[in-house]
C-alpha cells in the first residue's frame, strides 16, 4: 500500500518502523482496565483517583460507614463472661446501697431512742422530788423502789441494779415485780441459745410512773372531799363517776358516762374505790 501525497509519501507495509509505532496488528492493541467518565480530563491526581477506583473496583469508605461498623461492634451482645461479671457487680452494688441504708435507719432509731428515754430520765427526776409521790412509791413496793427507780440510767438487769445498789438479788426481783404490777416498770426477756436460760432487762416507764402518781393524788383530794361530804357514784364506772349530793340531783341521780343510776357512797366502798382503786372502767 503506498500513500501518494507528496513528500509524506511512504511505504508502511512490512515497515520496521510502522511496526514499532502501531503494532503489528491493530487487534493486538490492549485496552486500559479502567474507564473514565465523560467529559474534560482533569489533573494528574483525579486521574490517579479514578484509576484506582476502578482497580479495586470498590468505593471509599467514608466515616459514616465507620461510624457505623464501630457503633455495631459497641452494641454487640457481651459474651457470657461479661454478662456474668457485670451482673456480680450491679449486685454487689445493690447489696453496698441496701447495707448503708440500713445502718442509717438503725442508727437513726438508736438516736431517736436515746433522746426518749433521756426525757423519761429527766420526768422520773421530777416525779421522785415530790414528797407526795416518793411516799406512794415507797407504800407500793417497799423502802428500795425509789433506790431502783433512780438506777436507771439506761436499761438494766437485775443482777447489774443488785451489783450497783448492793441489795440481794431476791429484794431486788421483789421490788421490781411489784412496780411492774402497776406498770411502772417493764422488761424483755433474751434467751440464751447454749444455756436455755432467760435474762431480763429492765427500763423505768417514767410516763407510767407521772400517771400514777397523778391518779394517787387525785385519790387523795376526792377521799379528803368524800369524808366531809355525801357523795354517789356509778358502780359500773367506778371512781370517775363519783359526784357530790348537788351535782348528782343536777344529774337527776344519772352517771355521766353511761347513763346508769348512781348509787350512794358508804364509807365501805369509799375505802374500796380510794384504797383499793377499783376504777372500773379507764
Amino acid at each position: 500500500m503506498i500513500c501518494l501525497k507528496g513528500k509524506h509519501a511512504h511505504q508502511i507495509k512490512g515497515s520496521k518502523q510502522s511496526k514499532t509505532a502501531y503494532g503489528s496488528n491493530s487487534k493486538s492493541f490492549k485496552k486500559p482496565n479502567f474507564k473514565l467518565k465523560a467529559g474534560k480530563i482533569g489533573s494528574k491526581s483525579s486521574l490517579k483517583k479514578s484509576f484506582l477506583k476502578a482497580k479495586f473496583n470498590s468505593k471509599p469508605k467514608t466515616a459514616s460507614k465507620l461510624i457505623a461498623k464501630a457503633t455495631k461492634k459497641l452494641s454487640a451482645k457481651p459474651s457470657k463472661a461479661e454478662s456474668k461479671k457485670a451482673k456480680e457487680l450491679k449486685a454487689a452494688a445493690r447489696d453496698k446501697e441496701r447495707k448503708r441504708i440500713e445502718k442509717e435507719r438503725a442508727d437513726l432509731e438508736l438516736k431517736i431512742k436515746q433522746e426518749a428515754y433521756a426525757r423519761q430520765l429527766e420526768l422520773i427526776k421530777g416525779i421522785l422530788s415530790q414528797a407526795f409521790a416518793r411516799q406512794v412509791l415507797v407504800s407500793l413496793a417497799g423502802e428500795n423502789s425509789l433506790e431502783i427507780i433512780k438506777s436507771f440510767d439506761t436499761n438494766l438487769s437485775d443482777e447489774e441494779i443488785s451489783k450497783r445498789l448492793k441489795l440481794k438479788i431476791s429484794d431486788v426481783r421483789a421490788t421490781l415485780n411489784k412496780l411492774h404490777g402497776e406498770g411502772l416498770v417493764s422488761y424483755f426477756r433474751d434467751k440464751n441459745s447454749e444455756t436455755g436460760w432467760y435474762s431480763y432487762t429492765w427500763m423505768a416507764n417514767g410516763n407510767k410512773i407521772d400517771e400514777w402518781v397523778s391518779a394517787r393524788v387525785s385519790e387523795r383530794k376526792l377521799s379528803a372531799n368524800i369524808e366531809s361530804d355525801d357523795h354517789y357514784f356509778c358502780p359500773a364506772c367506778g371512781i370517775n363517776s363519783v359526784h357530790g349530793f348537788e351535782i348528782a340531783t343536777s344529774m337527776e341521780f344519772k352517771c355521766h358516762i353511761c347513763s346508769k343510776n348512781l348509787e350512794f357512797l358508804d364509807e365501805e366502798k369509799r375505802n374500796e374505790l380510794v384504797f383499793g382503786r377499783k376504777t372500773g372502767r379507764d
